[in-house]
């Protein structure tokens, strides 16, 4: 084939490149629902270049006539593609029927016939000729059917024009950005083909195709519709909708503090809409709010404060952002508030604080019970032998005002040694040792050990203590220690209400449990904290004065002991605390006294004892009174002297302190253990912390028998005696 370069030439092809880059850049930004016709459109219009690109180009008259007609054919198929195009754009669920798209190929179809056909019968043109100054190839002899032809191409564009220009009212705004665009480049194509058609008979000096070129402007036009136009249309849009979306209340104001805007979530704050809120004052709206808040119309730069409200009784705290608004010469116009609700947030900050000084008041207590612990370690050895002593005097021949304040003294002692056993009782986290016990006796050492205190503060103690009450199994410390946290919240609520009271503490059998309660005249619970009061951390006072712990343990410690704790009690008129128990089968049953009489009948030999123990009055007294019963004693306070006695003679019984320095009485007994494997069956511990993780692992383990510090001598001989006449 023969060919003819040129300017036009170059320029036409270049110009199909263009189109083709412009088809593939712009493919993403058709809309999905007609981008398949949309690139079939752009592909047409790149064709219809490239095919009069050739015409010209070519030097064969042949291959001229044949991609003119092959123009004419593209341009049929466009209109109709075009018609598609346009009825998928504006109808976004449209889909084509066999129907229609047999209707819609029946006119590129005749008309592809006819313009193949056209040497035979002439229905279209004449003839055609070539012109010596131009590569146009002109025809002539144009017949209605081309005029005809031409008519019904301009029709269906026309058409899909007037479709489109129907429907724009009916489009949002970023898809009428683009329906702009493409009615646009539409109309430019109509005026380009008009141009072109008048001139097919017509010898112009520039062989340019001047509806490719047309093809080219309207592609430029509808890709800035769609990437240009709707970008524009899509901002404003999104910036609305994500004003709207806001569930932060948004509140514009002018300079005068009036309304001038609100989001979905201000008319739902403010409790109006917009138009009721327009141009109102801000403080009208906002009734409530303090006048230095509402005054924001002259705050120069952003800002963020946080305020609280009483509303319905209750107080919200709401973040406010300040943000203002200026014109363009930098003149104040207004603000923008930009208002949260933060209660939630304020409250977890608030109970993660509360949390955290109650975690180190919980440290602080835990810090006070291992003092407690070690100091009642302390005063249970000078305190064995205070109580020892007078023991001792009290079997002397003394005058009798002597004997008598020997025996306050031991007296004295012994309610001291009460007081440190309960401490200690505190003071350890000790799993539960169940015995039976008398509920009365838990109640009298209750009173005996806050009886005092009562006193001093105006708190009068009414008891009806039910006789013969049956025993129950449980842990005489731990139920101690719900009684008197018990007696402690009543004497403090009595306290703040009217500084003095009247607590009434009545113990009773109904049907299989034992019911304990507490009646104080305080100013009674509120009724919607009457269930909430055994919950942890739940407590009505400040920081400081309650942990909100005490309740919630006692209702732990009943539970475990398969009882019940509750409360009833009406505003004003005082608090009753119920513990209820369940009672033990009558066979179970045995009073604490039956077997320590038992073993008081018994009546053994003296024996050999060693006695080890650090503390020098202890261990003195224990080796006077030992031997003022007949026992050969040989004492030691250290570990070097007992193991050199020990190792030098066999004794019948070792009574030694579990608690040692240098070397614990735990490290001494497996010495012992190690140079004579029979040493259990010899060996007495004494120890003032049953209480403690070591001690309690150490006896669960050996399962060796121990005696409690502080002792008086009547109970050390009673165990002293029961292990000797075992042998």
């Amino acid at each position: 084939m023969e060919w003819q370069w040129s300017v036009w030439v170059v320029l036409e092809l270049a110009a199909t490149i263009g189109m083709l880059a412009l088809a593939f850049y712009s493919r993403n930004t058709i809309p999905p629902r007609v981008r398949n016709l949309g690139l079939l459109l752009f592909t047409l219009g790149t064709l219809y270049m490239f095919l009069h690109a050739m015409e010209i180009g070519t030097a064969s008259p042949e291959h001229k006539y044949l991609y003119f007609k092959s123009q004419i054919v593209i341009l049929a198929l466009t209109a109709t593609i075009w018609l598609a195009f346009i009825l998928q754009y504006v109808h976004e669920n449209y889909r084509f029927t066999p129907r229609t798209i047999c209707l819609l190929g029946i006119f590129p179809l005749v008309v592809t016939l006819l313009v193949a056909t056209n040497d035979l019968h002439h229905l279209f043109w004449s003839g055609d000729f070539l012109p010596s100054d131009n590569p146009f190839l002109l025809i002539y002899g144009a017949k209605p059917a081309f005029w005809f032809l031409a008519a019904c191409i301009g029709v269906v564009f026309l058409y899909g024009i007037f479709i489109l220009a129907r429907h724009l009212g009916l489009m949002t705004e970023p898809i009428r950005g683009d329906a702009y665009s493409i009615l646009v480049a539409a109309i430019i194509i109509i005026i380009f083909a008009a141009f072109t058609i008048t001139n097919v008979e017509k010898n112009t000096p520039y062989p340019i195709s001047s509806l490719g070129w047309g093809f080219m402007i309207a592609f430029i036009v509808i890709l800035i519709g769609f990437r240009f136009l709707r970008t524009r249309y899509i901002r404003p849009l999104a910036q609305q909708a994500a004003i709207d979306s806001l569930t932060e209340a948004l509140i514009a104001v002018d300079n005068q503090a009036r309304v001038v805007y609100m989001n979905p979530a201000g008319e739902k704050f403010i409790g109006c809409t917009l138009a009721n809120a327009y141009q109102r004052p801000v403080q009208e709206l906002l009734p409530s709010w303090p006048q230095e808040i509402l005054n924001i119309v002259h705050q120069p730069s952003p800002s963020v404060k946080e305020i609280k409200i009483e509303h319905n009784g209750e107080y919200v705290w709401y973040e406010i952002g300040l943000s203002p608004v200026n014109d363009s010469i930098g003149n104040l116009i207004g603000q923008v508030m930009l208002i949260q609700d933060i209660t939630d947030r304020i409250k977890a900050e608030e109970e993660k604080h509360e949390t955290e000084a109650k975690a180190q008041l919980a440290s602080r207590l835990s810090t006070v019970g291992q003092m407690a612990a070690g100091i009642c370690h302390e005063i249970n050895n000078p305190l064995t032998t205070v109580i020892g002593y007078s023991d001792l005097l009290t079997n002397k021949d003394l005058p009798a005002d002597a004997k008598q304040q020997v025996g306050y003294i031991h007296e004295a002692g012994r309610r001291v040694a009460d007081i440190v056993r309960q401490l200690l009782v505190f003071a350890r986290n000790a799993q539960p040792m169940r015995t039976t016990v008398d509920i009365n006796d838990v109640v009298s050492r209750t009173l005996r050990l806050r009886g005092y205190q009562l006193k001093l503060a105006n708190i009068n103690i009414l008891t009806e203590l039910a006789p013969d009450l049956p025993y129950i199994i449980a842990d005489a410390g731990q139920l101690l220690q719900v009684f008197l946290n018990i007696v402690l919240n009543a004497e403090t609520e009595m306290k703040l209400a009217h500084g003095q009271g009247t607590l009434l503490i009545k113990t009773e059998c109904i049907d299989d449990v034992v019911r304990i309660s507490f009646k104080d005249d305080g100013p009674g619970i509120p009724k919607k904290d009457l269930n909430r009061i055994f919950d942890p951390f739940f407590t009505t006072r400040k920081i400081g004065e309650g942990t909100g712990l005490g309740l919630s343990v006692c209702h732990g410690i009943i539970t475990e002991h398969r009882g019940h704790i509750y409360a009833h009690s009406e505003l004003g008129k005082g608090a009753t605390l119920i513990v209820e128990l369940p009672i033990i089968e009558h066979d179970q049953a045995e009073t604490p006294s039956t077997a320590y009489q038992e073993i008081q009948q018994v009546r053994t030999r003296p024996g050999r004892i060693l006695v080890i123990d650090d503390d020098q009055l202890l261990l003195k007294f224990l080796v006077q009174s030992l031997t003022t019963r007949g026992h050969e004693v040989d004492g030691a306070d250290n570990a070097n002297d007992a193991l050199r006695v020990f190792k030098s003679k066999r004794h019948d019984l070792i009574l030694m302190d579990i608690l040692r320095p240098n070397i614990c009485g735990i490290e001494l007994y497996k010495k012992f253990k190690r140079l004579d494997k029979s040493v259990d069956s010899r060996v007495l511990i004494m120890t003032g912390d049953i209480l403690s993780k070591p001690t309690r692992t150490f006896l669960s383990r050996t399962k060796l028998p121990y005696i409690e510090k502080p002792f008086d001598t009547d109970a050390l001989t009673v165990k002293i005696d029961e292990m000797l006449s075992q042998k």
